[in-house]
């Protein structure tokens, strides 16, 4: 028959892994999705220097080491407030218990599991912006969506006087097409 504490303890080392695995599913999600949106939103750059000659190659070295960045500097600050805030908890905690613990309770496959599991989702979102990088120029420039279609009247607002001492210039009568880059007289 079991008694209470035996009981307790189950639940509680059930419930210690089931935090521990959901803070690796987090990091891991959390890394490649960064990693992703990023690079969706650097679409028309990679575009534009591959138009402008930039050869495969420099874009993964650049997609890599933009990768290998955001990981060591994610890995090192997670390491650092992780010690920080267990030696914290250790001091606080020291307090609380009588007796004290004797030493910290350190799960090290958790503790391994998480920058493991990281480093692959960076090294797997790398992998996918590369071989998407890897496109033909016209393609990526097509799959591009073009921003808002926006025509610029020129006209001078009339309703405030110009500052004192500045000339008032006449502006060029037409719209200023931002899809071709030209002033496009109206008729």
């Amino acid at each position: 028959m079991l008694d209470l504490v035996t009981i307790a303890a189950a639940s509680g080392s059930m419930a210690l892994r089931a935090s521990n695995s959901f803070a690796i599913a987090l990091a891991t999600a959390s890394a490649g999705l960064v990693l992703l949106l990023g690079f969706d939103e650097r679409r028309r750059t990679l575009a534009i220097a591959t138009a402008l000659g930039a050869r495969p190659r420099q874009i993964d070295a650049f997609v890599w080491s933009e990768a290998a960045l955001m990981l060591a500097g994610g890995l090192i600050t997670g390491a650092i407030l992780g010690w920080l805030v267990a030696t914290m908890l250790v001091k606080l905690l020291t307090q609380v218990f009588d007796p004290p613990p004797e030493h910290v309770s350190v799960p090290w496959v958790y503790v391994a599991g998480i920058p493991l599991a990281t480093t692959a989702s960076v090294v797997l979102s790398a992998l996918v912006v590369t071989r998407l990088a890897q496109r033909s120029v016209l393609e990526m420039i097509r799959r591009l969506q073009p921003g808002p279609q926006r025509r610029y009247l020129c006209a001078i607002d009339r309703s405030r006087p110009p500052p004192s001492g500045s000339v008032e210039r006449t502006p060029k009568i037409g719209a200023f097409d931002r899809q071709s880059g030209l002033h496009v007289p109206t008729a």
